[in-house]
Protein backbone atom coordinates (compact mmCIF):
# COMPACT_ATOMS: atom_id res chain seq x y z
CA UNK A 1 0.00 0.00 0.00
CA UNK A 2 1.19 3.57 -0.92
CA UNK A 3 1.09 6.59 1.13
CA UNK A 4 -0.94 9.47 -0.44
CA UNK A 5 1.96 11.47 -1.13
CA UNK A 6 3.35 8.65 -3.71
CA UNK A 7 2.20 7.44 -7.03
CA UNK A 8 2.74 4.01 -8.67
CA UNK A 9 4.78 4.84 -12.33
CA UNK A 10 3.41 2.98 -14.83
CA UNK A 11 5.73 -0.06 -17.11
CA UNK A 12 7.93 0.13 -14.18
CA UNK A 13 7.90 -2.83 -11.84
CA UNK A 14 10.34 -5.64 -12.19
CA UNK A 15 10.34 -8.47 -10.33
CA UNK A 16 14.25 -10.32 -9.68
CA UNK A 17 13.92 -14.27 -8.01
CA UNK A 18 16.11 -16.75 -7.62
CA UNK A 19 15.56 -19.68 -6.60
CA UNK A 20 17.58 -23.37 -6.93
CA UNK A 21 19.85 -21.54 -7.91
CA UNK A 22 18.30 -20.38 -10.86
CA UNK A 23 17.61 -16.56 -11.90
CA UNK A 24 15.21 -14.70 -13.59
CA UNK A 25 14.03 -11.05 -14.00
CA UNK A 26 11.37 -9.44 -16.15
CA UNK A 27 8.72 -6.61 -16.27
CA UNK A 28 5.35 -7.16 -14.76
CA UNK A 29 2.89 -4.67 -13.75
CA UNK A 30 0.81 -5.12 -10.72
CA UNK A 31 -2.75 -5.17 -10.13
CA UNK A 32 -4.36 -2.01 -8.66
CA UNK A 33 -7.49 -1.47 -6.18
CA UNK A 34 -9.94 0.50 -6.92
CA UNK A 35 -8.72 4.18 -5.00
CA UNK A 36 -5.46 2.91 -6.58
CA UNK A 37 -2.86 3.45 -3.90
CA UNK A 38 -2.76 -0.84 -3.13
CA UNK A 39 -0.92 -2.86 -5.50
CA UNK A 40 0.17 -6.38 -5.51
CA UNK A 41 1.75 -9.16 -7.86
CA UNK A 42 0.02 -12.61 -8.13
CA UNK A 43 2.66 -14.80 -9.79
CA UNK A 44 0.16 -17.44 -11.31
CA UNK A 45 -1.02 -14.37 -13.13
CA UNK A 46 1.97 -14.58 -15.11
CA UNK A 47 2.50 -16.69 -17.49
CA UNK A 48 6.66 -16.92 -17.46
CA UNK A 49 6.28 -17.27 -13.35
CA UNK A 50 3.38 -19.66 -12.94
CA UNK A 51 5.27 -22.53 -12.47
CA UNK A 52 8.05 -21.04 -10.61
CA UNK A 53 8.60 -22.82 -6.88
CA UNK A 54 9.79 -20.97 -4.17
CA UNK A 55 12.34 -22.64 -1.86
CA UNK A 56 14.34 -22.33 0.78
CA UNK A 57 16.31 -19.54 0.69
CA UNK A 58 14.57 -18.30 -2.61
CA UNK A 59 14.85 -14.78 -3.03
CA UNK A 60 12.53 -12.30 -4.39
CA UNK A 61 12.70 -8.79 -4.85
CA UNK A 62 10.47 -6.45 -6.77
CA UNK A 63 11.33 -3.26 -7.40
CA UNK A 64 9.47 0.09 -8.90
CA UNK A 65 9.76 3.58 -8.87
CA UNK A 66 7.05 6.07 -7.68
CA UNK A 67 6.31 9.17 -8.35
CA UNK A 68 6.06 12.53 -4.97
CA UNK A 69 2.79 13.97 -5.79
CA UNK A 70 2.43 16.17 -2.71
CA UNK A 71 4.30 17.08 0.23
CA UNK A 72 4.15 14.75 3.51
CA UNK A 73 2.54 17.49 4.89
CA UNK A 74 -0.45 17.24 2.98
CA UNK A 75 -1.73 14.08 2.79
CA UNK A 76 -5.46 14.03 3.48
CA UNK A 77 -6.57 11.18 3.98
CA UNK A 78 -10.05 10.52 4.92
CA UNK A 79 -9.13 8.06 7.42
CA UNK A 80 -6.36 9.81 8.80
CA UNK A 81 -3.51 8.09 7.03
CA UNK A 82 0.18 8.05 8.04
CA UNK A 83 2.59 8.55 5.45
CA UNK A 84 3.40 5.04 5.30
CA UNK A 85 4.54 2.37 2.75
CA UNK A 86 3.23 -0.91 3.93
CA UNK A 87 3.98 -4.52 2.33
CA UNK A 88 1.94 -7.20 2.57
CA UNK A 89 2.75 -10.65 1.21
CA UNK A 90 2.10 -14.11 1.31
CA UNK A 91 2.84 -17.71 -0.30
CA UNK A 92 3.91 -20.71 -0.18
CA UNK A 93 7.44 -22.49 0.34
CA UNK A 94 7.82 -26.24 0.83
CA UNK A 95 3.94 -26.66 1.02
CA UNK A 96 4.15 -24.36 4.10
CA UNK A 97 1.98 -21.18 3.85
CA UNK A 98 3.59 -17.91 5.09
CA UNK A 99 2.74 -14.12 5.58
CA UNK A 100 4.92 -11.14 6.34
CA UNK A 101 4.68 -7.08 6.62
CA UNK A 102 6.77 -4.23 7.16
CA UNK A 103 6.35 -0.99 6.26
CA UNK A 104 8.50 2.37 5.55
CA UNK A 105 7.65 5.97 6.72
CA UNK A 106 7.94 8.10 3.74
CA UNK A 107 8.71 11.76 4.06
CA UNK A 108 8.26 14.55 1.13
CA UNK A 109 8.33 18.26 0.71
CA UNK A 110 8.28 20.63 -2.11
CA UNK A 111 12.36 21.95 -3.11
CA UNK A 112 11.49 25.33 -4.72
CA UNK A 113 14.02 26.45 -7.03
CA UNK A 114 16.43 29.70 -6.36
CA UNK A 115 15.27 32.99 -7.58
CA UNK A 116 17.00 34.20 -10.81
CA UNK A 117 19.62 36.57 -9.78
CA UNK A 118 20.65 39.91 -10.63
CA UNK A 119 24.51 40.53 -10.92
CA UNK A 120 26.19 44.06 -9.90
CA UNK A 121 29.90 44.80 -10.69
CA UNK A 122 31.90 48.00 -12.95
CA UNK A 123 30.63 48.67 -16.18
CA UNK A 124 34.11 49.16 -17.72
CA UNK A 125 37.87 47.81 -17.48
CA UNK A 126 41.03 46.62 -19.10
CA UNK A 127 42.10 43.88 -20.79
CA UNK A 128 44.33 41.50 -17.92
CA UNK A 129 42.52 43.81 -15.36
CA UNK A 130 40.85 41.87 -12.03
CA UNK A 131 36.96 42.57 -11.42
CA UNK A 132 35.01 41.66 -8.96
CA UNK A 133 31.50 41.15 -9.90
CA UNK A 134 28.67 40.56 -6.95
CA UNK A 135 25.55 38.54 -6.49
CA UNK A 136 22.68 37.02 -4.35
CA UNK A 137 19.97 35.15 -3.87
CA UNK A 138 17.50 34.43 -1.24
CA UNK A 139 16.37 30.87 -1.17
CA UNK A 140 12.25 30.04 -0.38
CA UNK A 141 13.71 26.86 1.72
CA UNK A 142 16.28 28.37 3.09
CA UNK A 143 18.81 26.04 1.28
CA UNK A 144 22.68 26.26 0.52
CA UNK A 145 22.90 28.04 -3.00
CA UNK A 146 25.71 27.63 -5.75
CA UNK A 147 26.47 30.04 -8.48
CA UNK A 148 27.44 30.02 -12.05
CA UNK A 149 28.78 33.13 -13.98
CA UNK A 150 28.68 33.35 -17.68
CA UNK A 151 30.28 36.01 -19.77
CA UNK A 152 28.72 36.66 -23.56
CA UNK A 153 30.73 38.80 -26.24
CA UNK A 154 29.79 38.68 -30.44
CA UNK A 155 32.19 37.39 -32.00
CA UNK A 156 35.39 39.65 -33.33
CA UNK A 157 37.15 39.25 -36.70
CA UNK A 158 38.79 35.95 -36.95
CA UNK A 159 36.48 34.32 -34.56
CA UNK A 160 33.85 33.43 -36.69
CA UNK A 161 30.44 34.65 -35.98
CA UNK A 162 27.43 34.29 -33.29
CA UNK A 163 29.26 34.84 -29.90
CA UNK A 164 31.99 33.93 -27.86
CA UNK A 165 30.98 32.46 -24.58
CA UNK A 166 32.50 31.65 -21.12
CA UNK A 167 31.17 29.48 -18.53
CA UNK A 168 32.87 29.40 -15.24
CA UNK A 169 32.47 26.28 -12.87
CA UNK A 170 29.62 26.45 -10.30
CA UNK A 171 30.76 28.19 -7.12
CA UNK A 172 29.77 27.16 -3.91
CA UNK A 173 28.07 26.23 -1.64
CA UNK A 174 26.68 29.52 0.05
CA UNK A 175 23.86 30.34 2.54
CA UNK A 176 20.83 31.79 1.68
CA UNK A 177 20.62 35.61 1.42
CA UNK A 178 24.68 35.86 0.94
CA UNK A 179 26.17 38.51 -0.91
CA UNK A 180 29.09 36.88 -2.61
CA UNK A 181 32.21 38.14 -4.99
CA UNK A 182 33.45 36.14 -7.98
CA UNK A 183 36.57 37.42 -9.70
CA UNK A 184 37.34 37.63 -13.29
CA UNK A 185 40.43 38.53 -15.80
CA UNK A 186 39.25 39.45 -19.28
CA UNK A 187 41.76 38.52 -21.47
CA UNK A 188 40.19 39.93 -24.98
CA UNK A 189 38.80 42.96 -25.07
CA UNK A 190 34.90 43.69 -26.10
CA UNK A 191 31.79 44.21 -25.27
CA UNK A 192 30.54 41.82 -22.91
CA UNK A 193 27.38 40.44 -21.35
CA UNK A 194 27.19 38.97 -17.60
CA UNK A 195 24.40 36.67 -16.22
CA UNK A 196 24.19 34.88 -13.74
CA UNK A 197 21.96 31.80 -11.96
CA UNK A 198 21.66 29.45 -9.53
CA UNK A 199 20.62 26.31 -7.76
CA UNK A 200 20.13 24.90 -4.41
CA UNK A 201 21.46 22.27 -2.65
CA UNK A 202 19.39 19.71 -4.22
CA UNK A 203 20.22 20.70 -7.80
CA UNK A 204 16.89 22.20 -8.39
CA UNK A 205 18.25 25.33 -10.72
CA UNK A 206 16.43 28.91 -11.55
CA UNK A 207 14.26 29.54 -14.26
CA UNK A 208 17.07 30.90 -16.19
CA UNK A 209 19.76 33.38 -16.61
CA UNK A 210 19.75 37.31 -15.25
CA UNK A 211 16.97 39.16 -16.80
CA UNK A 212 18.70 42.00 -16.72
CA UNK A 213 22.58 41.00 -17.55
CA UNK A 214 24.99 43.53 -16.76
CA UNK A 215 27.17 45.24 -19.55
CA UNK A 216 31.00 45.59 -19.32
CA UNK A 217 32.86 47.61 -21.72
CA UNK A 218 36.36 45.86 -21.94
CA UNK A 219 39.58 48.06 -23.70
CA UNK A 220 43.08 47.15 -24.35
CA UNK A 221 45.06 47.90 -21.50
CA UNK A 222 47.23 50.82 -22.41
CA UNK A 223 50.68 51.01 -22.79
CA UNK A 224 52.37 52.88 -19.45
CA UNK A 225 54.05 56.03 -20.48
CA UNK A 226 58.45 55.80 -19.51
CA UNK A 227 58.70 59.16 -17.49
CA UNK A 228 62.44 59.62 -16.31
CA UNK A 229 63.78 62.41 -14.49
CA UNK A 230 67.50 63.39 -15.55
CA UNK A 231 69.25 65.98 -12.66
CA UNK A 232 72.79 66.77 -13.64
CA UNK A 233 73.66 66.77 -9.40
CA UNK A 234 77.22 68.77 -9.54
CA UNK A 235 77.26 72.25 -9.13
CA UNK A 236 81.27 72.65 -7.96
CA UNK A 237 83.44 69.62 -8.83
CA UNK A 238 86.81 68.54 -9.81
CA UNK A 239 87.85 66.71 -12.70
CA UNK A 240 84.34 65.17 -13.34
CA UNK A 241 80.11 65.68 -13.45
CA UNK A 242 78.23 64.10 -11.85
CA UNK A 243 74.32 62.98 -12.70
CA UNK A 244 71.42 60.84 -11.84
CA UNK A 245 68.27 59.15 -13.66
CA UNK A 246 65.25 58.85 -11.77
CA UNK A 247 62.81 56.46 -12.36
CA UNK A 248 59.00 58.59 -11.93
CA UNK A 249 56.68 56.13 -13.94
CA UNK A 250 54.91 53.44 -11.59
CA UNK A 251 56.09 50.23 -13.68
CA UNK A 252 59.64 49.16 -13.54
CA UNK A 253 61.62 50.49 -16.39
CA UNK A 254 64.45 48.12 -17.97
CA UNK A 255 67.63 48.64 -20.62
CA UNK A 256 68.05 52.37 -20.00
CA UNK A 257 70.44 53.91 -22.28
CA UNK A 258 72.35 56.86 -20.87
CA UNK A 259 75.86 59.34 -22.41
CA UNK A 260 76.71 62.38 -20.42
CA UNK A 261 78.97 64.94 -22.27
CA UNK A 262 81.45 67.70 -20.87
CA UNK A 263 82.80 70.04 -23.48
CA UNK A 264 84.47 73.41 -23.38
CA UNK A 265 87.14 75.85 -22.18
CA UNK A 266 89.60 77.72 -24.27
CA UNK A 267 90.63 75.95 -27.64
CA UNK A 268 87.96 73.28 -26.86
CA UNK A 269 90.49 71.19 -24.08
CA UNK A 270 87.70 69.68 -22.51
CA UNK A 271 86.14 66.98 -24.48
CA UNK A 272 84.81 64.14 -22.25
CA UNK A 273 82.01 61.84 -22.28
CA UNK A 274 80.83 58.30 -20.99
CA UNK A 275 77.74 56.02 -21.69
CA UNK A 276 76.46 53.12 -20.44
CA UNK A 277 73.12 50.91 -19.73
CA UNK A 278 70.79 50.67 -16.81
CA UNK A 279 69.26 47.19 -16.97
CA UNK A 280 66.60 47.68 -14.52
CA UNK A 281 65.75 50.90 -12.37
CA UNK A 282 62.48 50.52 -10.17
CA UNK A 283 59.99 53.08 -9.81
CA UNK A 284 61.21 56.02 -7.86
CA UNK A 285 64.71 54.58 -7.70
CA UNK A 286 67.63 56.56 -8.75
CA UNK A 287 70.77 55.35 -10.77
CA UNK A 288 73.86 57.97 -10.30
CA UNK A 289 75.80 58.51 -13.15
CA UNK A 290 79.23 60.40 -14.19
CA UNK A 291 82.18 61.42 -16.88
CA UNK A 292 85.09 59.89 -14.82
CA UNK A 293 85.22 56.78 -16.25
CA UNK A 294 85.36 58.48 -19.85
CA UNK A 295 88.29 60.81 -18.52
CA UNK A 296 89.13 63.21 -16.42
CA UNK A 297 88.58 66.79 -16.91
CA UNK A 298 92.39 67.90 -17.31
CA UNK A 299 93.62 71.54 -16.99
CA UNK A 300 91.20 73.98 -18.98
CA UNK A 301 89.79 77.42 -18.76
CA UNK A 302 86.60 78.90 -20.29
CA UNK A 303 83.02 77.91 -20.57
CA UNK A 304 81.63 74.41 -20.06
CA UNK A 305 78.33 72.80 -21.57
CA UNK A 306 77.31 69.45 -19.69
CA UNK A 307 74.45 67.62 -20.93
CA UNK A 308 73.24 64.12 -20.30
CA UNK A 309 70.69 61.99 -23.18
CA UNK A 310 68.65 58.88 -21.67
CA UNK A 311 66.53 56.43 -23.68
CA UNK A 312 64.13 53.97 -22.78
CA UNK A 313 60.49 52.67 -24.37
CA UNK A 314 61.64 54.69 -27.35
CA UNK A 315 61.58 57.94 -26.02
CA UNK A 316 64.32 60.43 -25.04
CA UNK A 317 65.16 62.46 -22.31
CA UNK A 318 67.43 65.26 -22.46
CA UNK A 319 69.14 67.45 -19.72
CA UNK A 320 72.23 70.37 -20.10
CA UNK A 321 73.40 72.91 -17.96
CA UNK A 322 76.13 75.46 -18.68
CA UNK A 323 79.02 76.63 -16.19
CA UNK A 324 82.89 77.05 -16.21
CA UNK A 325 86.19 75.61 -16.28
CA UNK A 326 88.94 76.50 -13.94
CA UNK A 327 92.10 73.99 -14.13
CA UNK A 328 90.14 70.79 -12.86
CA UNK A 329 87.71 72.79 -11.31
CA UNK A 330 84.01 72.96 -12.56
CA UNK A 331 81.28 75.51 -11.63
CA UNK A 332 78.23 74.75 -13.08
CA UNK A 333 75.29 77.09 -13.24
Amino acid sequence: MLPCTLEYVEDSAMIFINSGNQGMAGNYEPEFSEEGNSIWWTFANYESLENVTLEDNSNVKITFDALVVEPSTCCNCEDGCENVAWVYGVGEVSQEFFEMTDSAYVTSYINHRPEIPDVDGPTEGKVGEELTFKTKINDEDGDQVYYKVMFTRPASEGEGTGYVVVLLDWAGPYESGEEIEIDYTFTSKGTYEVSVKAKDEHGAESAGWTEYPLVVEISECEEPEPDLDISITTRIGFGKVDASLTNNADYEMSGVDWKITAKGGIFGKVNVSNNGTVETLESEASESISTIDGGKIRFAIGKLTVNVTATVDEQTFYEEVNGFVIGRLVILL
